[in-house]
C-alpha cells in the first residue's frame, strides 16, 4: 500500500492485503449502530471507534485503526453515519484502495496540522511566561 508523506509519518504502512480484508469486512453504519455500546455519541447514532473495532474481527489491528482514522478524517472518535457509509462505499467501489490511501493521507495531514498548531501554542505560551518572568525579575 503506497501512502503519502504525512500518512507515512503517522502510520507504519499497513499491508495491502490487510487493508483489503478490513474494507471487505466493514459493515454498514446501520449494522454497527445496532451493535453499539453505551457511548453517548453511539446513542445519538454516530459510529464510534470502539464499536467499529468490535465489529471487525480477525484483522490486523493497525489496518482496522487506519481504516477508522481514514473514515473519521483524523477528527476524533465518532463519525456521522452518512459520512461513514459514503466513504466506505467509495472504498468498496472501483479504485477503492487508492481512495482509502488518499483518505488516510488527508486524515494524517489533519492530525499533523493539529500537533503543529499545539506545538506553536505551547511555544508561544512558554515565550510569554519566560518574558513575564524576566520582566518581573529585572523590574
Amino acid at each position: 500500500l503506497s501512502l503519502g508523506l504525512a500518512a507515512s509519518l503517522v502510520f507504519p504502512a499497513p499491508c495491502r492485503k490487510d487493508v483489503e480484508k478490513v474494507i471487505k469486512l466493514i459493515p454498514s453504519a446501520e449494522t454497527i449502530s445496532k451493535n453499539a455500546g453505551d457511548n453517548y455519541f453511539a446513542s445519538k447514532g454516530y459510529i464510534v471507534e470502539s464499536d467499529f473495532i468490535n465489529n471487525i474481527k480477525g484483522c490486523n489491528p493497525l489496518a482496522v485503526f487506519a481504516a477508522f482514522d481514514a473514515v473519521a478524517g483524523g477528527k476524533g472518535g465518532a463519525v456521522e453515519p452518512d459520512t461513514f457509509d459514503t466513504k466506505v462505499g467509495q472504498w468498496k467501489g472501483a479504485g477503492g484502495i487508492e481512495q482509502f490511501a488518499e483518505d488516510l493521507q488527508k486524515s494524517a495531514t489533519v492530525r499533523l496540522g493539529s500537533y503543529a498548531f499545539l506545538l506553536f501554542l505551547l511555544l508561544l505560551i512558554s515565550d510569554l511566561l519566560l518574558e513575564t518572568g524576566m520582566n518581573a525579575f529585572m523590574g
